[in-house]
């Protein structure tokens, strides 16, 4: 029901969100993991930046500077600038709306899923959809997907080079 958020244009929001969404739920019919939680996940897992947009408009404008919203680095930004950010705000809104615990769990280490020895797979599956949705954005090549790959958690996920996760359609 949201008609604007500053520093957001919600028609590429809800594209890259779909886009996390549908390759989150391909990665995870590879991975034996459920594709409808996938999806769910990966839908929603930016509704936190959205959350923080409208609670604290002018802090997150002027981080958008620095880091932009779809940036990779944009967590790290946000917890170093207010000791939290999206992805928590995201899990919070997602377990408040009664979602799995799996669903929680992913949006929540989606940024880092194995830090602090967390593993939910599910957080993985979203992890790669999101590099995977902004390489595309970025109309990134071949090499350049081959140095941004994030290969630790391809690697625990048994998904292989960058090309195999980006055979899967978004």
């Amino acid at each position: 029901s949201l008609k604007a958020v500053l520093g957001i244009n919600l028609q590429h929001y809800w594209d890259f969100s779909l886009d996390v969404a549908k390759v989150s739920r391909s990665l995870a019919g590879v991975v034996r993991q459920n594709q409808q939680a996938a999806f769910t996940a990966g839908l929603i897992h930016f509704i936190g930046e959205l959350a923080m947009r409208l609670a604290m408009p002018q802090e997150m404008a002027s981080l958008d500077f620095e880091v932009p919203a779809l940036d990779a680095r944009r967590a790290r930004a946000e917890r170093k600038m207010f000791e939290f950010d999206y992805t928590q705000v995201g899990a919070g809104y997602a377990r408040q709306w009664l979602f799995p615990e799996a669903i929680v769990d992913a949006i929540a280490h989606q940024d880092a899923p194995f830090r602090d020895d967390a593993y939910e797979p599910l957080a993985g599956v979203v992890h790669l959809a999101i590099w995977r949705a902004r390489c595309k954005l970025g109309g990134l090549n071949q090499r350049e997907m081959a140095v941004t790959f994030p290969g630790p958690v391809g690697e625990v996920l048994a998904l292989g080079p960058p090309q195999e996760v980006q055979a899967h359609p978004g």
